[in-house]
């Protein structure tokens, strides 16, 4: 009964109604995953894409791997199904896509559970240049300090909070928006960074800002995308996963205004159980 609740509160929610949805993955929707890897303790060879607005094109997530295979599990996030990392799983589209920020701006949300937040930890990634152009998403970026969160392109070249903002076992909803470009290099000003809706978080540059480099645009290369784990040459040198588990990833091709972020916000918050501030 919950969760059908919370599946009417997912086909209701703001989301599709905000244009430019990109990408979303669910772990709690019946389309997510194939039926027979629904149970708990399940290994998960694919997570669709539920974006309504891109059937032909969806960037669904695959594993092959079953050494590499994420695990399903019905009760990863306050009691919610969730999906599994172990820092060796991970789920790559198997084509190469425009990545969300490639037309100058975007937003994205994550909501997961870590449960190791001791040194590097990517959640979500873009190999399209390392130690240039690369979208390197998660804990512990640059080696910069525990438990920070922020984007890097490789190299130590980042923009980041400062460290304990992700705490072990603790479920968390995180939102990054990407402001339009082009912005001069080294700008730290175009992202933001929030944690479960509040105050938007300082930042810092490690060795310059995830700009340097860069001209002040985001890299617009067609990649693949990976989800629990980073791959900087996109060559299969996989390293620096994510462990925990994921509930929503949930991707906007625009910068969102601050209304349409905190209506985000609040619907993640009350689905997943977490305090929105």
């Amino acid at each position: 009964m919950k969760l059908t609740s919370l599946r009417s509160m997912t086909i209701s929610s703001p989301v599709p109604s905000i244009k430019n949805l990109y990408l979303w993955y669910d772990a709690i929707m019946e389309k997510s995953f194939i039926e027979s890897e629904v149970s708990d303790g399940s290994q998960i060879s694919v997570w669709y894409d539920l974006n309504p607005f891109s059937i032909s094109d969806s960037i669904n997530i695959v594993q092959t791997d079953s050494a590499r295979k994420p695990i399903y599990r019905s009760s990863g996030i306050n009691g919610l199904p969730a999906i599994y990392f172990n820092g060796a799983y991970f789920l790559k589209s198997q084509t190469n896509v425009s990545p969300f920020f490639s037309g100058g701006s975007a937003t994205l949300f994550m909501v997961f559970n870590p449960d190791d937040v001791a040194g590097q930890k990517f959640v979500f990634m873009y190999p399209i240049q390392n130690c240039a152009k690369n979208a390197e998403i998660g804990i512990g970026v640059a080696n910069f300090a525990s438990g920070n969160f922020g984007i890097h392109s490789g190299c130590g070249i980042g923009t980041i909070t400062n460290g304990n903002l992700i705490v072990k076992n603790e479920p968390v909803i995180i939102s990054m928006v990407f402001l339009s470009t082009p912005l001069s290099a080294g700008t730290l000003a175009n992202i933001k960074i929030y944690k479960n809706g509040g105050s938007e978080q300082s930042l810092v540059g490690s060795s310059g800002s995830y700009t340097s480099g860069m001209g002040g645009a985001y890299g617009s290369t067609l990649s693949p995308p990976l989800i629990g784990i980073r791959d900087d040459n996109n060559n299969g040198g996989y390293n620096s996963g994510f462990v925990g588990k994921m509930g929503e990833i949930i991707a906007f091709s625009k910068s969102l205004n601050t209304e349409e972020r905190q209506e985000v916000e609040k619907y993640l918050g009350k689905k997943w159980g977490i305090k929105v501030q």
